[in-house]
């Protein structure tokens, strides 16, 4: 679907509240949409967590996973008050290993270089992300004795990884 086509469907859709183009890629294109209501949020209000969404030819696509005791009648049900023709395609079981909080913080970390865990570090015990801010990047950055510039860099691939880690799939 090109640019002018997700956009098109995005502005025709009752359901679209607002849309914005976040990148043009010439066949595909990568459309944010906010909808009036979420089908997402009520999956999540149910214990799902929403590991993809993907739109083809007007047909919306979710990937979700639940516990083992959720009651995946009560999700599918939750996505059908949004969406009247939701219907479940495929349900699996997956066994994970079992992971304690200190092992997914050391897998996190192995992500990361020492200078952005470093400014990471600085960053969140400085207090810069508080509000207001405890620390200035500029502060964080003498820290570091590296320019402001460059602590930013290193900062926002932290957290680019921190957020990957967070809502891309875990990989066993």
């Amino acid at each position: 679907m090109g640019r002018r086509d997700g956009e098109r469907e995005a502005r025709a859709d009752p359901s679209v509240a607002d849309h914005r183009l976040v990148e043009d890629g010439g066949d595909r294109s990568t459309v944010e949409v906010r909808f009036r209501e979420s089908g997402a949020e009520r999956l999540a209000g149910h214990g799902a967590t929403v590991r993809s969404v993907t739109v083809e030819d007007g047909v919306a696509e979710f990937r979700v996973e639940v516990s083992q005791d959720t009651d995946v009648r009560s999700v599918v049900e939750a996505l059908q008050s949004v969406y009247d023709d939701a219907v479940l395609t495929a349900r699996r079981e997956v066994d994970r290993p079992v992971r304690t909080a200190r092992e997914r913080r050391d897998r996190i970390a192995e992500r990361l270089t020492d200078r952005q865990l470093t400014a990471l570090k600085l960053a969140y015990y400085g207090g810069y992300f508080d509000w207001p801010r405890g620390s200035t990047g500029e502060e964080i950055a003498d820290a570091m004795e590296v320019s402001a510039p460059t602590m930013h860099q290193h900062l926002r691939r932290a957290l680019r990884e921190l957020s990957a880690a967070f809502f891309e799939p875990e990989e066993d």
